[in-house]
Order: C-alpha cells, then structure tokens, then sequence
C-alpha cells in the first residue's frame, strides 16, 4: 500500500516538473515546481516512515522467557522506546538519522535525514538484539565495567525484581 501511494506520489510530481519547467520564481508555474518539490520531499517521509515500522524484535525471540527475565525487560524497553505513541521520533531513527536543524528533540520526524541511507528491517533486528544482550549476564558485566570506568557503579536494590 504505502509503495503504491509513493509511487504516485512520484509520477505526479514528475507530470507538475514537466508542466513547469525552469519557470521565475513567484510565477503560478512555479508554484506547480514547487510542489512537485514537496510531493517528493512527503514522498521520502513517507519511504522513511514505512523503513521504520521495524518489529524492534532481536533475532533470539526463543531467549525471551522466565529463565531470562533481564533480557526480557531489556527487549520489551526497546520495543515501547520505538514504538510508543506521541514520540515525534523513535528511539532507532534518531539513532540512525541527523537532524536538519540544531534542536533535534523539537524537531518533527520529516525533518531528520538519514546518515548512511533509510532504516532497514534488519537494523532493527540488530539493534533489538543488542539492547537484548545487554540484559545478559555477559552484557551487564560488560555495562557494569564500562558504568565503573566512567565513575558509576551499579547497585542492585531490589533483589526479588527482575533476576
């Protein structure tokens, strides 16, 4: 569906560009440039906002039960951090992406553009399954070491939580 309506997207702002090529600026013919411009412009939005509906699931699903709560609790954080409603930008594509403006928080999703192309569904399988080891026994060692040499130290305060 979403490929159909950028594709047409696309054709109709190829049909404005022809109707109205090279024309001054502030003439009605430019106004057509101009908004094959911007058909263009919602139509990479658009590209960027169907590469972002990642599942944000790693690729060890079958690790997730009771035998490995941390890591369950690591993955489910992740998954609401990217696909929580009302966050103008989820967590992996202001990871993988730079704002066009100097306010990154402020800004809305179309204002960001990608740093090494859009956002593939295997990114966010790495992603997710990296957050997710970092709830192993391997992976908090290695945020405890890295907390400890930055001068933080990790305390464990309830120990009927999450083990």
């Amino acid at each position: 569906m979403w490929s159909d309506i950028r594709q047409s997207m696309m054709e109709a702002a190829a049909y404005l560009e022809a109707a109205a090529p090279f024309t001054p600026k502030g003439t009605p013919e430019w106004r057509l440039r101009d908004m094959a411009t911007e058909l263009r412009r919602h139509s990479k939005t658009l590209a960027s906002h169907e590469s972002t509906h990642a599942d944000h699931l790693s690729y060890h699903q079958d690790r997730l039960t009771e035998h490995n709560p941390r890591e369950r609790v690591f993955a489910e954080k992740w998954k609401h951090e990217n696909t929580r409603e009302g966050f103008s930008t989820p967590l992996l594509v202001a990871l993988l992406t730079r704002s066009k403006s100097p306010t990154i928080a402020a800004r809305p999703h179309d204002d960001r553009e990608w740093i090494d192309g859009p956002m593939s569904k295997r990114d966010g399988h790495v992603a997710a399954t990296v957050v997710q080891w970092l709830g192993t026994n391997v992976g908090m060692t290695f945020l405890e070491e890295a907390l400890t040499q930055c001068g933080y130290k990790l305390v464990r305060e309830n120990h009927d939580a999450v083990r």
